[in-house]
Parts: structure tokens; C-alpha cells; sequence
């Protein structure tokens, strides 16, 4: 039954390849001329024309792997667009990112794995299946039930019986701030949460002195030689007795490295607890990590932008200056912006 269904959908990919390379001669000269409208299947015209013999070198030669940080790059500038209120950018961006969508979907049909039909059919598919609350028996009288009607299939769908399946369910790719954002709320449905954002105050604490505990231990070991790793020459023609010593004394610089590359690790995952631990007091606040911090990295970029215009102003260099004097100028940066 499995190998009829693929058999069928691999049937139903190449009639629609075939009948778009039934006009692939016609399709440059349909579109050489820029019209105001144009309808679904003139869009899937126009790219299949791109990565055809006759269409574009750059087009024909993507792959899925090649066009993987183009996806995280227009989805983010989408985002971007959302965050300034901007309908004419937001439009153009949904653009961009729709056509990484088609990308993705021609290059499957040309390997006989899905159309972007098959894409359509499994959105509306998916759509129906999870508003059980719309589509079926279930009930949704608020937001928060229609979004645990929405869990509870996808839970269901994925086949996840444990609260960990859940919690591991998420992108590998998946900022860290984002990630550890996630994690926490969907531990925090099975009841593995502290009760109060205080409390978390206290753990941020706790971890910021283990961090801190991490750096000194890791102040103290000698910074690593470089050099410990390259073979001694011409050992043949060494003393014995010095041979002895210098191959003591590599090891015990071998060690000492082994030593400073375990205390870098803990001093790294020490700073990742803290990290997670700021991350839980914001979600008790109500706060996503990954917004908060995109936008105080934008304000922190416009004040930096304005101080060295301040500077400039003053016909200084900011590398000549110094903190106290680089401090009053961000001062005045801040009352700007």
C-alpha cells in the first residue's frame, strides 16, 4: 500500500514537472514584460523557468544545504520589519521568504520528493487536524485552550507520551535564548517551575557565583603553551638523562593543558547557567529573552553610532580617548536616544 501511494505521488510530481516543461520554451518570452498581477502558477512558472537549462547558472546550481542560512536570513528580516512597523518592508520581506519556500519545494519535485502542491495539501491538512476545537469534538472557550487543543495534537501527531519528548522537541538551530525560552515553558506545563520570578532571583545569584568561583580556579592554572603538542627532533642525539627530562617535561605541560581545557569548559557551562537562569526570570516576567535582547543590542548600536558622531563633532578621535571621557560622551548619547 506504501509503495502504491509513492509510486502515485512520484506519478503525480512528474505529470506536473511535464506539463510546465511543456512551455519552458515559451516561458521567457510569457515573461520578459513585467505586469502589475500575477497568480499562483505564473509564480511557479517564472522559478521553475529560473532553474531550468535556459534559466539562471546561479538558480540551477542550489541546493537545499546551500540555501539553508538563506532561510534563517530572510525569516530574520521579516522579523525585522515586524519590529519597525513597516507594511511596504514587511511585504517585500513575506516575499522573500515566500520564495525560499518555492526554492525548497522545486528543487524536491526535480528529485521526485514533493511538490510545492504537496506542501499546500499538507498546511491545510495540518490546519484541520489541529483546530479539533473548529474542525472537531473538541472545545476552546479562550486562547490558552485553543493553543492546548493545538499541543495536544501535535503532540498526538508526533507520537510524544513523555513530557521529555516534548521538551526535547524543538530545532537544533533554534537560537540558544530562544531555545532555553522554550525549554522552560514547556517544563513549567508539567509543574517543574519555581513558583514566584523571585525565586529565580536567587538562583541567578547562585550562578553568577559559580561563575565567578570558575574564573578564579581558571585565573590560577598557567596559560597554555602552544608549543607542548610539537615533536621533539632528533632524539637519537639527545642524552639520555636530558631526553628523560624533556619528555617529564612535556607531559607534565600536556597535563597542565588538559588541566586548563577542563577548567575553560566548566567556566563555559557555569556561564550557561546563568545564562539559563536570567532567561527563567524574564519568562516569569513575561519577557521573551530573544526580542529583549535583539533590542538592546539595536539601542546599544544607535548610541554607539551617536557618540562617535559626538566625537567627531568635537574633532576628537574616540581611540584617543579614554573610559571617563568616552563615558560622558555616551551620557550625552543616551539623552539623545
Amino acid at each position: 500500500m506504501q509503495n502504491e501511494q509513492m509510486q502515485n505521488k512520484q506519478m503525480q510530481n512528474e505529470q506536473m514537472q511535464n506539463k510546465i516543461q511543456g512551455t519552458a520554451d515559451n516561458l521567457k518570452e510569457k515573461y520578459s514584460d513585467i505586469k502589475e498581477n500575477y497568480s499562483w502558477q505564473e509564480l511557479v512558472e517564472i522559478f521553475y523557468f529560473l532553474r531550468s537549462d535556459q534559466g539562471c547558472p546561479w538558480d540551477q546550481k542550489q541546493t537545499h544545504q546551500s540555501l539553508r542560512s538563506n532561510m534563517i536570513e530572510e525569516a530574520y528580516e521579516a522579523v525585522e520589519a515586524i519590529d519597525d512597523q513597516s507594511p511596504e518592508r514587511l511585504k517585500d520581506e513575506l516575499g522573500d521568504v515566500l520564495l525560499q519556500v518555492i526554492f525548497h519545494a522545486q528543487i524536491s519535485a526535480e528529485q521526485n520528493e514533493f511538490t510545492i502542491q504537496d506542501v499546500i495539501n499538507n498546511l491545510a491538512q495540518k490546519l484541520i487536524r489541529r483546530h479539533t476545537h473548529i474542525f472537531g469534538q473538541d472545545s476552546a472557550t479562550n486562547m490558552q485552550d485553543a493553543l492546548e487543543t493545538w499541543q495536544n495534537n501535535k503532540r498526538k501527531e508526533k507520537g510524544q507520551k513523555l513530557i521529555a519528548d516534548s521538551v526535547e522537541d524543538i530545532p537544533k538551530s533554534y537560537p540558544a535564548l530562544s531555545k532555553a525560552f522554550k525549554v522552560q515553558k514547556r517544563a513549567a506545563k508539567a509543574g517543574f517551575d519555581w513558583e514566584e520570578a523571585e525565586d529565580t532571583i536567587v538562583k541567578i545569584k547562585e550562578e553568577l557565583l559559580e561563575v565567578d568561583a570558575a574564573n578564579k580556579k581558571l585565573s590560577d592554572i598557567p596559560i597554555k603553551n602552544i608549543d607542548s603538542n610539537i615533536p621533539m627532533k632528533n632524539l637519537d642525539s639527545i642524552e639520555t638523562g636530558s631526553n628523560s627530562a624533556n619528555m617529564t617535561a612535556n607531559d607534565n605541560q600536556t597535563q597542565s593543558n588538559q588541566v586548563r581545557d577542563e577548567a575553560e569548559l566548566n567556566l563555559e557551562m557555569e556561564a550557561g547557567d546563568l545564562l539559563f537562569a536570567v532567561v527563567n526570570y524574564l519568562r516569569h516576567l513575561n519577557v521573551d529573552p530573544e526580542i529583549a535582547l535583539n533590542r538592546s543590542t539595536q539601542k546599544f548600536q544607535k548610541r554607539f553610532r551617536k557618540v562617535e558622531e559626538l566625537i567627531n563633532q568635537d574633532n576628537l578621535s574616540m581611540e584617543n580617548l579614554d573610559l571617563e571621557q568616552l563615558d560622558k560622551y555616551w551620557d550625552q548619547a543616551k539623552c539623545q536616544i
